[in-house]
């Protein structure tokens, strides 16, 4: 009922609105203060305009958390003082990894200087367990416990594993002072690398307690795994020799028609007995393989000015043979063997005397192509793994005469090919310049 006077100013009443009297000039909206129409909203008890209203409204809303835009229809309110709490859009509080809607078992993904967003915690704990992968040593996937339990997994140098796994498998003892092998990535108590503990000497792992190494001579020992593919007899040690020929006849390295050297294999103590003779070898931490060759050689001089110098040519040598250490893995011994029949090469196919860096480089390029070559056969896994160990351990090798001598063998072979590298050092005794070294090798 219209009131007689403005229940604000106490003037004459004109309106009725919100169940007050008002005068003319009090009926105004009272959020923008602009004079009210007939259509009007309130705002608690008091009039104002439907767009001032939604306007009020929205403002109070503020913007969505997720899209940090204003809400508008459809939106939902997330309680509390959690990283997720606040206003958003319907659309935007969805699951973050499987982008579905989420409901009321979530959890909140927060990553440095984003923001937080929802993620079902079927989903979150899925990819905690995808991003865990199994266990280094048992094999065995993490629980989502576990995985949260900073006591419950151990991360060292990258591999994860369980906190009940973390034991030396070379004494079974707890791991306190752990060393990682970098190419097996496998983990031992530090002091297993010098305290005497069998190594194999064709993969280089340290013997374990639940699978000893087997002693093949006295001075060599091979892992469970490498022991059975062991050259062991003539008849193994000629087939894959045979192999080795095979290849590098393939690659033009060996002639077509040309024999193969006779091969012998021998013990370490026949080895050493060669050594001691004065024959070259090739050798690592134990003698592997040799050539032996006999030289002709010519006495030439050389004039220098009014100056006659005397010295000696080779003007050709017979290869004897080739002797193999008995008892080495398969690849090691090809390996060995492809060295080996470099030198039968170089001595055999009108080469001039070689500086030794030079010849044992090639031979040890001869050694890295044929594993390489081997890596791309159909063999198991863990035969590739040490085909491709003796490769690197080759290449990186820190001797000035090997490991020096093979790399730049090597860059060469990659910049001007195999047979022109061949071509190049039988008729120069040198290896081709690189690229922008031309000047300075002629030189």
């Amino acid at each position: 009922m219209l009131a007689s006077l403005c229940h604000r100013c106490a003037q004459p009443a004109t309106s009725l609105a919100a169940s007050l009297s008002w005068c003319s000039d009090c009926l105004r909206c009272s959020l923008c203060f602009e004079p009210l129409q007939e259509e009007y909203s309130l705002w608690g008890q008091l009039p104002c305009h439907e767009q001032c209203l939604a306007a009020r409204v929205a403002a109070d809303r503020g913007d969505c958390v997720g899209c940090n835009l204003p809400l508008q229809d459809g939106w939902l309110t997330v309680g509390g003082t959690g990283p997720l709490s606040g206003n958003w859009h319907e659309a935007c509080f969805r699951c973050d990894l499987c982008k579905t809607p989420v409901d009321s078992d979530y959890v909140a993904v927060e990553d440095p200087g984003a923001t937080a967003r929802p993620c079902h915690a079927a989903c979150f704990n899925a990819r905690l367990l995808r991003e865990a992968g199994p266990c280094f040593v048992c094999g065995e996937p993490f629980s989502v416990a576990e995985v949260q339990e900073p006591r419950a997994m151990v991360n060292v140098g990258g591999l994860r594993l369980h906190a009940r796994c973390l034991r030396c498998p070379v004494c079974e003892r707890k791991l306190k002072s752990a060393q990682l092998d970098p190419f097996w990535l496998s983990l031992c108590c530090a002091g297993h690398s010098s305290d005497g503990t069998p190594t194999c000497s064709c993969c280089l792992r340290l013997s374990h307690r639940a699978a000893p190494h087997t002693r093949v001579n006295e001075i060599s020992h091979l892992c469970w795994e490498c022991a059975p593919s062991a050259v062991g007899n003539q008849v193994q040690a000629q087939a894959l020799f045979d192999e080795v020929g095979a290849y590098f006849r393939s690659v033009k390295a060996w002639g077509e028609r040309t024999p193969l050297p006779r091969l012998q294999l021998v013990d370490q103590v026949e080895m050493h007995k060669l050594r001691s003779r004065g024959i070259s070898v090739h050798m690592t931490s134990i003698i592997l393989g040799l050539c032996v060759s006999s030289h002709i050689r010519q006495e030439i001089v050389r004039r220098d000015g009014d100056e006659e110098r005397y010295g000696l040519r080779r003007v050709g040598s017979r290869v004897q043979y080739i002797a193999l250490q008995k008892d080495l893995g398969l690849l090691q011994a090809g390996g060995t063997l492809a060295h080996e029949l470099g030198h039968a090469h170089f001595a055999t196919a009108g080469y001039p005397d070689l500086p030794r860096k030079l010849e044992e480089g090639l031979c040890e390029v001869w050694s890295v192509m044929w594993l390489e070559h081997m890596l791309g056969k159909d063999m198991a896994g863990r035969s590739v793994s040490v085909g491709a160990l003796l490769a690197a351990q080759t290449l990186n090798s820190v001797d000035p005469i090997y490991g020096d001598g093979a790399r730049e063998a090597m860059a060469a072979v990659r910049q001007h090919g195999w047979p022109a590298v061949l071509e190049y050092v039988k008729g120069r005794a040198r290896l081709p310049p690189m690229p922008g070294t031309e000047l300075a090798a002629e030189v």
